[in-house]
């Protein structure tokens, strides 16, 4: 039968979590980047030519967007929203309305490593601080790197590199974060994949410049990328 105690709140997620932010704010920033919310970082918007777009993607980096714009690849029906760092509950609140304003759910693209991850679990949990899971929270998918983008990586890597290159051993501090994101996210292996779920389990991440730039792969690499993001997306677009 379950148990119908309470759990005390100085041991709830969103209470663990916000020590956890505050032992990361005492830390030297070479060390672990911060980790608590911030109001003064800005929304950039990345949009196709389309009127209404049929796609809504959202990530802390804009650097695979810029690349795609500069290509003139970036697809006519996207619409792409990037801010970085944890998100406070008023920009969340600004990105869910944009979706609901679009009629689009969020399509998520980020690292493999917790700190990318928890902005996507704050996302999906609608709630920036873990207190509760927001009813009216519109949906949100992860696309972001998984054994599926791994995939493209492989398939497209020159001659001279290795894929071993493309991951990083976790500091200690890092390590902690990942056990907060096991429970943040407890379908994270269905997400990322059994490959990339191992990855994050051995105390490894995967940076997003490693596996979204130029430097390791050959001139497919870019049009395969953008090939697997339009198949992955399809089943969440305006039809």
């Amino acid at each position: 039968m379950a148990s119908n105690r309470r759990i005390p709140a100085a041991q709830t997620l969103s209470a663990r979590w916000a020590r956890f932010q505050r032992k990361v704010e005492r830390r030297d920033r070479a060390e672990y980047d911060s980790i608590e919310p911030h109001h003064f970082r800005w929304l950039e918007v990345y949009h196709g030519s389309d009127i209404k777009p049929s796609r809504l993607f959202f990530s802390m980096r804009d650097l695979l967007f810029r690349r795609f714009k500069l290509d003139n690849r970036f697809p006519r029906d996207w619409h792409a929203l990037v801010r970085w760092g944890t998100l406070t509950q008023s920009f969340m609140n600004a990105v869910q309305d944009h979706a609901r304003q679009l009629q689009l759910p969020i399509l998520y693209i980020g690292a493999l490593k917790p700190f990318d991850l928890t902005v996507f679990a704050a996302l999906r949990f609608g709630d920036a601080e873990f207190t509760r899971r927001s009813r009216s929270a519109v949906p949100v998918h992860y696309l972001g790197i998984d054994d599926r983008w791994m995939q493209v990586c492989f398939d497209s890597l020159l001659p001279k590199h290795t894929s071993k290159q493309f991951s990083h051993p976790m500091r200690p501090i890092e390590r902690e974060h990942f056990k907060f994101v096991q429970e943040m996210l407890p379908d994270l292996e269905e997400l990322v994949g059994p490959r990339s779920f191992e990855i994050l389990k051995s105390g490894h991440y995967i940076p997003f410049e490693a596996v979204s730039g130029t430097g390791y792969f050959n001139e497919s690499f870019h049009p395969r990328l953008l090939a697997h993001l339009k198949r992955a997306s399809a089943p969440f677009a305006r039809k």
